[in-house]
């Protein structure tokens, strides 16, 4: 299989973000920066884009031409499978100076190459910048890519490649046939830390078929699919663009979906679910669910994995499943307005979200009986929608502030290049708390008007939320608006209604601190971009929210600059992902890189988080960490895993506990295990284990089912002494600390209800004393030097 012919472009200019953020020696700032990083990589040239001038070459300085022939943006599509074919196949043409290849006249010496090389499901596999020069003495081929800087997922691929490199073989040192000299016709996926990790694989069996590009939001889900090479959004049954996010099981036990579900919530409130994008993933135990459940209308249980759950009546629904039966109505949608089966879906997240919460969201696709190609984060997508086939060149400021999550993104864009290179959010700032901070005045209003509050049943309370958003609606094109709720409670045995009036003024007086929230998140993003205002070309507003007078003014005060206009705030994240899908079946599909939006790491003991990603390292990527074991033939091990930016593991959210067995027998403090923590380019996470003396694999298993409490207890932290883990003991887990269960105080940007407010002072809060001597050297022990306790 060979590679696709490349789409060239003379004179394109990629933005280099992502080469500052991960090259230690900026090329042309000093530094050996050609030297230290290489690239492998084959080409298939096209012919007829040449370059158009040539600068003499200093050979005393560098044998490398530099500053010579325009640049050329080369997009390739491989069909590789496995990184470990072309290290076996290909290892031949990797040398000290970059990759070996042939045929300069579509490149001559000194041409500069961006080089961006998809796999075959779509993802970025390498990325990176080079000069094509004349190849050492003595080399297969006369002409080597030098490459002067690369990613980290890139860097290691010269290294692999030479340490199997193999004395010629006569058969396979000749190319099967006259192509395959002109190009590799599989590419690798590398992962950091010299890990060399197989390219993520598609979910599914390859279902054939069309695949639709779905937003599924807090409050409205959006679908898309691409038609004609223009992208349409899909109306809903009733003629909509969007169908609520609500879901409820009435009183006969039927389960109603979408405008169904939400007409009858008003008489049907702890029956109707909604806003379950807030909670999917996350455990019932997490400080976030304790803090907002009691905010709901229905009943937030723990569910039999220990994750949040609903409870209606006797049936459990799982918010993984509550958010499969709208991706059921979505999919039964697309296939009546299509006209034929639909199988196949990119969707949407919010950057913000961790990984636990992108794995619920691919296992409520899966059962909604759709093989979820991408997983890709919303501001990304809306990206997509703006850029896409406009060949522009800018620097882009997404500003997401959607009904329930608010997300803001600067990205490079470049062609069919669109770089994530610093990303951000609060997944509990959206629409509906700009629909409560005005439900509170309205109260407000109503109980002075009064004396006092009425009594009201919670089925007033959703009636006065729900004509707070309509007044808000009303006021995006009006000065004033009436929310008018007859029967609304009695006083004094008499029914009262109410009925008030409300300006414009009154509710941006409001929600100003909800945006000025929105406007210092943008702030810290731009922030790790190192960008200032003046820096973003455009800023992109997407979320039904920005439709609001007051976001779009404050904006522009703020950055100096008007928002752009054109694009649809509602449709573009689905439009986007409807963009992508389409083009993950092409050979010149997009090219995505985004960054991991929040640390990933492990807790040690005194409730520490020690990172091993840290936000914003380019996906895909990995990292690679030794654990001794500290027991003669201990076979086990455990590690907590939280993500978070929290330098406790009490601020942070905890992903779950890696369980490692199998470790082969040996002495202790001897035997090693490798640890790699690896993310897909959709930040999903994958935990593998490997003895590095025997180099035989462990058998990993990164489980949810514990809570941070129960683990604790059962690695005995707080109550077994280290004088009682002797040699003779049996072999026991390898120990890590996790943080207690009980939630710490609300953060200050969020007011807590009085009844999520915990009775009694978290235990965690009172401290634990400081492990003993024994305690601490047995995790010592444990964990590598840089992870150890202080």
């Amino acid at each position: 299989m060979a590679l696709a012919r490349p789409v060239v472009r003379a004179g394109a200019r990629v933005g280099s973000g992502l080469l500052r953020r991960l090259l230690p020696v900026h090329p042309g700032r000093g530094g050996d920066g050609g030297a230290r990083f290489r690239r492998a990589a084959g080409l298939r040239q096209r012919r007829g884009d040449r370059g158009v001038g040539q600068v003499p070459v200093n050979e005393k300085k560098d044998k490398t031409p530099v500053g010579t022939i325009a640049p050329r943006q080369v997009v390739l599509r491989s069909r590789c499978a496995t990184a470990e074919e072309l290290a076996d196949l290909y290892a031949w043409r990797a040398t000290e100076h970059g990759f070996l290849f042939e045929n300069p006249k579509d490149y001559p010496v000194g041409t500069e190459v961006r080089l961006y090389v998809q796999l075959a499901d779509g993802q970025t596999a390498i990325s990176g910048r080079g000069i094509v020069a004349s190849a050492p003495e003595g080399s297969k081929l006369g002409f080597v890519i030098r490459f002067r800087s690369m990613s980290a997922q890139s860097k290691s691929l010269l290294e692999t490649m030479r340490a199997r490199q193999a004395p010629p073989r006569t058969e396979s040192a000749a190319p099967a046939d006259a192509g395959l000299e002109r190009s590799l016709r599989r590419m690798v996926l590398v992962s950091g830390d010299s890990a060399v990790r197989p390219a993520p694989a598609r979910r599914g069996k390859g279902r054939a078929g069309p695949i639709i590009g779905i937003d599924l939001g807090t409050t409205n889900t959006c679908c898309a699919v691409v038609k004609g090479g223009r992208p349409l959004v899909i109306p809903s049954r009733r003629g909509h663009n969007t169908v609520p996010s609500v879901v409820a099981l009435s009183t006969v036990g039927e389960v109603l979906v979408g405008q169904a579900a939400r007409a009858q919530m008003e008489i049907n409130p702890e029956r109707t679910i909604y806003g379950s994008k807030r909670l999917i993933g996350r455990p019932f135990a997490s400080p976030v669910v304790r803090q907002v459940r009691d905010r709901f209308h229905y009943r937030i249980v723990e569910g039999p994995r220990r994750e949040a759950a609903v409870q209606i009546g006797e049936r459990q629904f799982s918010l993984e499943e509550v958010s499969s039966k709208i991706l059921e109505e979505v999919r039964a949608i697309a296939q009546d307005y299509l006209g034929t089966t639909v199988e196949r879906a990119v969707i949407t997240v919010p950057a913000n979200y961790n990984e636990n919460q992108r794995q619920a969201v691919c296992r409520a696709g899966e059962l909604a009986g759709l093989q979820v190609e991408r997983i890709v984060n919303e501001p990304t997508a809306a990206a997509l929608a703006y850029g896409y086939n406009r060949q522009i060149d800018q620097k882009v400021l997404i500003y997401d502030l959607g009904g329930g999550t608010f997300d803001a993104s600067v990205l490079n864009l470049y062609g069919n290049v669109y770089e994530v290179v610093a990303t951000g959010g609060d997944t509990f700032l959206g629409g509906l708390d700009f629909d409560s901070q005005l439900a509170d005045w309205v109260l407000n209003q109503f109980q002075q008007s009064l004396g006092r509050l009425p009594q009201m049943e919670r089925v007033s309370f959703l009636r006065v939320l729900q004509g707070a958003e309509f007044a808000k609606i009303a006021l995006s094109n009006a000065g004033t608006a009436r929310v008018h709720l007859p029967f609304i409670g009695t006083l004094d045995g008499k029914p009262v209604a109410l009925d008030q009036t409300v300006s414009r003024e009154v509710l941006e007086e409001l929600c100003r601190p909800l945006v000025a929230r929105t406007l210092q998140v943008c702030d810290e993003v731009l922030a790790r971009a190192r960008l200032d205002h003046a820096g973003i070309d455009q800023i992109l507003l997407v979320g039904a929210q920005t439709r609001m007078p007051l976001v779009w003014r404050m904006i522009q005060e703020h950055f100096g600059k008007e928002p752009l206009k054109g694009v649809h705030p509602d449709e573009s994240v689905a439009l986007g992902a409807a963009l992508l899908a389409e083009s993950l079946d092409k050979l010149d599909a997009v090219v995505l890189i985004d960054v991991l939006p929040m640390s990933i790491g492990v807790g040690v003991p005194g409730s520490a988080f020690r990172r091993i990603l840290e936000a914003g390292t380019p996906l895909p990527a990995s990292r690679t960490f030794g654990l001794f074991t500290f027991q003669d033939n201990q076979q086990e091990m455990v590690l907590p895993v939280f993500q978070g930016e929290g330098a406790n593991t009490d601020d942070n959210e905890f992903l779950g506990a890696v369980h490692m067995t199998g470790i082969p027998p040996g002495p202790a403090e001897k035997r090693m295990i490798e640890v790699t923590f690896s993310l897909s380019p959709e930040c999903l996470l994958t935990v593998s284990a490997r003895d590095r003396e025997g180099a035989a694999l462990c058998e990993v298993i990164m489980s949810t089912r514990e809570t941070p409490a129960e683990l604790r207890k059962q690695l005995g932290l707080a109550e077994a002494p280290a004088a009682a883990l002797s040699p003779t003991s049996p072999p026991a887990p390898a120990r890590a600390e996790c943080p207690s269960p009980e939630p710490g105080p609300a953060p200050a940007r969020r007011a807590t209800p009085p009844s999520a407010t915990p009775a009694t002072p978290s235990p965690r809060r009172s401290r634990e004393p400081a492990p003993e001597p024994g305690k601490k050297s047995l995790l010592r022990r444990l964990l590598p030097r840089w992870l150890w306790p202080k």
